[in-house]
């Protein structure tokens, strides 16, 4: 299998092989250089991490919170 750098120097990896190693969207992989070329090493566990960080959503209420004038301050002692 093959694939083209881009312009910016990435590479797709063809859907064939992400597919057998389990590759998907935030899966991060290292570059190592090994004696005949270029090693793709995936890294375990970060792609979990990811998507859960980029899925945090904090609930928004649209309504500002009213705070006193003695505990604004407060935050600048």
């Amino acid at each position: 299998m093959t694939s083209v750098l881009d312009d910016k120097r990435r590479v797709v990896v063809p859907k064939e092989m992400a597919d057998e190693l389990g590759l998907s969207e935030g899966t991060t992989v290292k570059f190592l250089k090994g004696k005949d070329g270029i090693i793709v090493k995936k890294i375990e566990g970060t792609a979990d991490n990811l998507k859960e960080v980029m899925s945090w959503n904090p609930k928004r209420t649209g309504e500002p919170e009213s705070i006193e004038e003695s505990e604004i301050k407060t935050i600048w002692d």
